[in-house]
């Protein structure tokens, strides 16, 4: 049941992208500028993740 829930999403939006309707989320540059300026400076995951308020999986990647 989950799979063909899956299936069925993916063929959405594999139509929709198709189209030119459906581009994904929009990458917030401003944000990841930010984390690697932070990282220039020396600063540590954490405390970048506390200060720009984002998730450490974000400033790792």
């Amino acid at each position: 049941m989950i799979n063909q829930i899956k299936r069925c999403k993916s063929d959405k939006f594999g139509k929709a992208k198709a189209e030119g309707k459906y581009r994904g989320r929009r990458v917030n540059a401003l944000l990841h500028q930010d984390i690697r300026d932070q990282l220039s400076l020396g600063r540590s995951y954490s405390e970048i993740q506390q200060k720009l308020g984002c998730s450490r999986a974000k400033v790792v990647n």
